[in-house]
């Protein structure tokens, strides 16, 4: 599948301007999604016509920033951003850089339980998620859980390195190009930010990025919400996405959160 026309390189290469007038690649920090990673995911919502994105996993609000700057346009679109702000210093900075973003609603709280919350508030809507905390397969059974309201349209998990199980699981079960690498976008503005974003992961950890991208963005249909509904597998423990689906749709959402904890005391080694 190629990106060479049409209105999704349309989008990347307005973003990746943005991105590079606005110096998204110098302010990148170290664990953040990177700066053409966010481009392709904020593309894809538009060519989706998405108008909520939930968020989760804030930490220094490096992508949280980056949204504040897409939705600034965009009167009628929603953003929240879901952290757990374990480290309150942390957190504070954090909410201090996005404080001029007032359309953010920046919420602290448990993902587990947050996620069902916003997709019921957000009934009737076109909903992306993008989820950079929780990782692994904890992240995943989230992600398909959430299949189950027709609100979600577009998911989107970062972190998923090569190599790994859950990135692996997830290239198996879905039969589309995850990353933009793989669907083809390509520009002569895309590459210019690659170039920019290249020497500030180098200065962190040497290498990162530069052939691979670890954020995969899933454009959500029957085939995949049918997959999600069913998806099982030991690796996901107690917290099933089978069950964690049917018990949000049953209300049952503290009850639920329970059996990620559980399944941690269970399987502590």
């Amino acid at each position: 599948m190629t990106a060479s026309a049409g209105p999704l390189l349309d989008s990347v290469n307005r973003w990746a301007d943005v991105a590079i007038r606005q110096a998204w690649a110098p302010e990148w920090v170290d664990g953040a999604i990177l700066p053409r990673e966010m481009v392709y995911f904020l593309a894809r919502c538009e060519v989706n016509d998405i108008d909520v994105v939930i968020e989760s996993g804030r930490q220094d609000g490096y992508s949280t920033k980056i949204l504040g700057e897409f939705i600034k346009d965009k009167p009628n679109m929603k953003v929240f951003s879901i952290d757990w702000e374990d480290d309150a210093e942390r957190a504070r900075r954090c909410r201090e850089r996005l404080s001029k973003y007032e359309r953010l609603s920046l919420l602290k709280g448990d993902a587990n339980r947050l996620f069902p919350e916003l997709l019921r508030q957000n009934q009737g809507r076109r909903v992306a998620l993008i989820v950079d905390g929780p990782k692994g397969f904890w992240a995943l059974s989230l992600i398909f859980a959430s299949l189950r309201f027709p609100e979600v349209r577009l998911v989107s998990l970062h972190n998923l390195s090569p190599g790994t199980a859950y990135r692996e699981f997830l290239e198996k079960a879905i039969a589309k190009p995850l990353f933009y690498e793989r669907h083809g976008v390509t520009s002569d503005t895309f590459t210019r930010l690659g170039s920019e974003e290249i020497p500030m992961v180098d200065n962190v950890r040497a290498g990162r990025g530069r052939d691979e991208s670890t954020l995969g963005v899933i454009e959500v249909d029957d085939q995949v919400r049918t997959f999600a509904r069913g998806a099982f597998d030991r690796r996901f423990k107690l917290f099933q996405p089978c069950l964690v689906g049917l018990g949000w749709q049953l209300g049952a959402d503290w009850p639920v959160s329970k059996l990620f904890s559980l399944s941690f005391r269970l399987w502590r080694n």
